[in-house]
């Protein structure tokens, strides 16, 4: 039941880490333009800070969760397993490309691929948290 809560809780607290980096994303906009004002890139460290410590925690979770599968005796395999695995690796791939690789200053992709990051978050927080409660 303990490992249930902190698992959860765990979970939440990424998913409002992501959502602080979306609503920190929206506001800076568009910012490959040429001139900015000193908030509009203080705006944007704070994007790229929160993106940063997201995806580290991100990790930590999934790694959490991967060492308590082990401990208790692995995963069980069906389709909504498949299809959560499918939809946390495009949303891990996604962040991770856009954190080093498509970044908002130089790639006009960065916007797409983040909507469709969240977009996978949001399934993947679906159908792994019945996933939790069913299995620890």
């Amino acid at each position: 039941m303990m490992v249930k809560i902190v698992l959860l809780a765990s979970l939440a607290m990424v998913a409002l880490l992501f959502l602080r980096t979306v609503l920190l994303g929206r506001l800076t906009g568009d910012y490959r333009r040429l001139r900015m004002e000193p908030e509009e890139r203080e705006t944007m460290r704070s994007h790229r800070l929160a993106a940063r410590i997201m995806l580290g925690a991100m990790t930590v979770y999934v790694a959490a969760i991967e060492w308590e599968v082990r401990r208790i005796g692995g995963s069980i395999v069906d389709v909504r397993f498949v299809v959560h695995v499918c939809l946390a690796l495009s949303c891990y791939l996604g962040i991770v490309a856009m954190v080093f690789w498509l970044d908002g200053d130089r790639s006009r992709y960065h916007a797409k691929v983040a909507y469709a990051s969240l977009c996978c978050f949001i399934g993947t927080a679906a159908l792994g948290v019945p996933m939790i409660l069913q299995r620890f």
